[in-house]
């Protein structure tokens, strides 16, 4: 019942007022005026209507340039394929996860992979860099860049 309450409200309009994580607004426009760019993956499910609110989430959060491209797999799947294709343009550049398993996924494929901290990921992970917050990845992105 819960992945089914879960998929009614990514499905719902409610996704589009999603609020930013802490520092994520100020960090990631930050990046992107230094060149960055962002492409999202995100398991909400693979309805066209989750994509279209969720793009309109990011574009009205974080404005309508930043996140290149949107990539919504299903509910409880993973990420891991889309990693994989993705790896091959993008191998080496910052991951940033909030699951550990996704996490693990993008390491294991050439990533260099960010966990957000948060009380439900608190296990072992070792070679991936945990954070507290987006300035954190900022930090590590501009002094190792």
């Amino acid at each position: 019942r819960s992945l089914e309450l879960i998929l009614e409200f990514n499905n719902s309009s409610q996704i589009k007022t999603l609020l930013p994580l802490r520092d994520s607004v100020r960090n990631i426009k930050l990046l992107h005026s230094i060149g960055y760019h962002f492409i999202a993956i995100t398991a909400i499910g693979d309805c066209p209507q989750a994509y279209r609110n969720r793009i309109e989430n990011l574009d009205n959060v974080f404005g309508p340039d930043v996140f290149q491209e949107l990539y919504c797999t299903k509910l409880a799947t993973g990420k891991t394929q889309k990693l994989t294709e993705l790896a091959e343009y993008y191998y080496g550049c910052p991951w940033v996860e909030d699951h550990v398993k996704n996490a693990h996924d993008g390491h294991a494929v050439g990533y260099r992979t960010f966990l957000m901290n948060h009380p439900y990921n608190q296990t072992d992970s070792p070679n991936i860099t945990r954070v507290n917050d987006w300035w954190g990845i900022t930090k590590e992105i501009l002094t190792n860049a």
